[in-house]
């Protein structure tokens, strides 16, 4: 099946705040939880190593490691950052 460009596009019209609030979250989850962001990656399948949190959107995460990268999604659709960072502390610790 191919897929064009539109194909990729995660719908945000419900997550208005998230997609404000993205920038410093991901700043703040890469500083303060770098060992949380490491759990989930390895959970995922990686490699283990220090993985930076590179975007986060309503339906998941991506994290990168040197230049590989990987993408891990949500149970359930992020609205705000304060959702998302719940769900990514509690892939973590999933995972952990």
């Amino acid at each position: 099946v191919a897929l064009d460009a539109a194909d990729l596009l995660v719908p945000t019209e419900d997550a208005q705040a998230l997609l404000a609030g993205e920038v410093e979250l991901v700043s703040r989850l890469n500083a303060a939880h770098p060992e949380a962001l490491a759990a989930i990656a390895v959970g995922a399948g990686a490699r283990p190593g220090t993985w930076r949190l590179l975007a986060v959107d309503p339906e998941g995460l991506d994290l990168a490691l040197d230049d590989e990268t990987i993408r891990v999604t949500f149970a359930v659709r992020q609205h705000t950052p304060e959702q998302a960072e719940l769900a990514i502390l509690r892939l973590a610790g999933a995972h952990a």
